[in-house]
């Protein structure tokens, strides 16, 4: 490890511009440049580039050397279906790695799948009787943890979105600039005019059950509402619908995401951690004892997310359920595609409100510890003028 720390060292951007010094003469200073030579090449390695890791994969993804990348390459977050339902996290892109196939093929022959809700059901148990169930939530919560690698469609589905946002923010009658992001959506729901009234309307209704209407609740209803529409929605194979299929993993990742930087990063969020976990325990408390009513015992994530779905709301569930099976079919009302575009732009949205309220002390602490797309969001939105610098 200390061999490595010191390669990256030596091979950073940082000890480049140290060295460098083209006006510099003397014998150290042409010694320097000399080293800086060397270590040019090196940082050659480190530019992005974008590669399918398989001929038959269709998704790009970025594909630098380990040693000489900036960052990981990939994107966090935290499936609530996957907490629930203790299930370990799955890949939204078909995108594998090498070992990824050899390891689909042993979990399937050693039955592995089945084994582990089995076991979980029995832990659960277990946690209950000793009154450790917050301790194993936090440990359920790292293990539901997933890393998904940054898509080349993902990235330029960011930057458009954020340079539309800037185009539109511009008012050039009125002089000043619209808002064009807001924790819950609202700027996407409006720009689909009467298509949208129905959901406005929603969550209107959804914020009167709040005291404070802010992104420690959006961000759980609105990924509780991704979820249910994500694992019942079917994947068809056309070319038209292909665009289709891409809104729905965008939208997939970005709400595991935001959940995530929502529960384990509070401070980029101005979150309250306890708050969200309080309002995780009670949604999985109201989903389980919907699922008992209609006497469900397997529980996969599509078929529990329909019957949730297509049963009675709990109207007395006291948790953000209720609020996102209303939102969810809602959104079933538009077209499929414009369903998915919609929830696209909106997660889009959030993550940019996210982004703006962040402090850049925060940015700075995370760039390299799961804060990275938000980051770069953030560096986007100053670059198209849709935030001002902060001291």
């Amino acid at each position: 490890l200390d061999i490595i720390a010191f390669f990256i060292l030596v091979s950073s951007d940082w000890t480049f511009v140290a060295l460098r010094n083209y006006g510099d003469k003397s014998k150290l200073g042409r010694f320097k440049n000399g080293i800086a030579a060397v270590i040019h090449r090196f940082l050659i390695l480190k530019s992005p580039r974008w590669q399918r890791p398989h001929a038959d994969d269709k998704h790009k993804v970025l594909a630098v050397p380990f040693l000489f990348r900036r960052w990981s390459g990939s994107v966090s977050g935290i499936s609530w279906t996957g907490y629930w339902l203790k299930v370990p996290p799955s890949r939204v892109n078909e995108v594998k790695n090498g070992f990824h196939p050899a390891w689909q093929k042993a979990i399937h022959y050693l039955r592995i799948g089945r084994l582990i809700p089995r076991k979980a059901i029995a832990a659960d148990n277990v946690t209950r009787f000793l009154h450790i169930s917050k301790i194993i939530d936090d440990i359920r919560i790292q293990r539901s943890l997933s890393h998904q690698p940054l898509t080349k469609k993902l990235w330029q589905f960011i930057f458009h979105e954020i340079k539309r946002k800037s185009q539109y923010a511009e008012d050039p009658e009125a002089g000043v600039k619209r808002t064009v992001y807001s924790s819950s959506g609202d700027c996407t729901l409006h720009d689909l005019g009467t298509n949208g009234y129905h959901l406005i309307e929603i969550m209107k209704k959804i914020s009167k059950n709040y005291v404070y209407f802010s992104i420690n609740v959006t961000v759980p209803v609105w990924h509780l509402a991704t979820e249910l529409l994500y694992n019942t929605a079917e994947e068809v194979s056309n070319e038209q619908s292909q665009q289709t299929n891409n809104a729905r993993q965008l939208s997939k990742i970005l709400s595991d995401y935001m959940f995530y930087l929502l529960l384990l990063k509070p401070t980029m969020m101005n979150s309250s951690p306890s708050y969200t976990k309080h309002i995780l325990r009670r949604t999985n408390s109201a989903a389980d004892k919907l699922l008992e009513k209609n006497g469900i015992k397997s529980r996969p994530a599509k078929a529990a997310c329909k019957k949730i779905m297509d049963g009675p709301v709990p109207e007395s569930s006291d948790s953000a359920l209720e609020d996102a099976i209303k939102l969810a079919n809602g959104l079933q009302k538009l077209d499929e595609d414009k369903k998915w575009e919609t929830v696209s732009r909106i997660w889009m949205e959030i993550l940019s409100d996210g982004a703006s309220h962040c402090t850049p002390m925060a940015h700075a602490q995370y760039v390299t510890n799961g804060g990275e797309l938000i980051t770069f969001a953030w560096l986007l939105m100053l670059h198209f003028h849709l935030v001002e610098p902060k001291d």
